[in-house]
């Protein structure tokens, strides 16, 4: 392809669609489905086998161009702009977390390893196109699998920090767990007194009590079986 015509980023793979295609055989262990430049490439492959299908397969019919693209290519279409953005997504995360200049040193892995995950789970959510190409070796399916165990695994000590890091001022997602401050019993105590519920309380009494709870506690509740139940039944009511 003539280097003046190439792609700029997010496109730029399309460009060297040739290059990606002709990669074979990837995927042989563990370790290496867990580098996240094969993810990345992967993630490539994947995006450039399905806009060159799509592109081909709308370029060789001879049905209507609107009938080809919003009907019959409609879902090659929705296929290809999936993959693309998958690829996007973890192109700029990768970059991101590389140019971050994390105080704590312990951080930039424990990312690595959150874009591993989620680069793993989208291969193996459509992984066939991979495949078709030789990309990835006939034996990695199993490795892939493998390497998300791994990964998983490796996270599993910090899921709780993960789920709890602060994402969104408390104003936009408050919540009292892994709040800013930290007293996260506290500040469910005082949720709870404050509840809308409470304010209806007559004398610390809830409205509920004297409706369902205390008819319930303080009568016999009477039932009433069907006539036609055999005598058998009716003698151990």
């Amino acid at each position: 392809m003539d280097p003046s015509k190439s792609l700029s980023f997010p496109f730029q793979y399309i460009s060297n669609i040739e290059k990606l295609l002709a990669i074979k055989g990837k995927g042989k262990s563990t370790k290496e489905l867990l580098d996240l430049s094969l993810l990345e490439e992967a993630l490539a492959v994947r995006a450039a086998v399905l806009v060159r299908d799509t592109a081909t397969a709308i370029a060789a019919s001879k049905a209507p161009k609107q009938e080809a693209e919003n009907e019959l290519f409609a879902q090659f279409k929705v296929d290809m702009t999936r993959a693309h953005f998958n690829y996007l997504v973890f192109t700029i995360y990768l970059k991101k977390v590389e140019s971050n200049p994390f105080k704590d040193q312990r951080i930039k892995p424990l990312l690595e390893d959150v874009g591993r995950v989620w680069a793993l789970n989208s291969i193996m959510e459509n992984v066939g196109p991979i495949f078709d190409t030789g990309y990835l070796s006939p034996s990695s399916f199993k490795k892939l699998n493998e390497a998300l165990d791994e990964v998983i695994k490796r996270l599993r000590p910090m899921l709780i920090p993960l789920a709890e890091a602060k994402c969104f001022a408390e104003i936009v997602l408050p919540s009292s767990i892994g709040n800013y401050y930290g007293d996260i019993y506290e500040t469910q105590v005082e949720w709870a007194k404050d509840s809308y519920m409470n304010h209806l309380d007559k004398d610390g009494v809830p409205p509920q009590w004297e409706e369902h709870i205390k008819p319930f506690l303080h009568k016999e509740l009477s039932i009433k079986h069907p006539d036609n139940l055999p005598k058998l039944i009716r003698e151990k009511l």
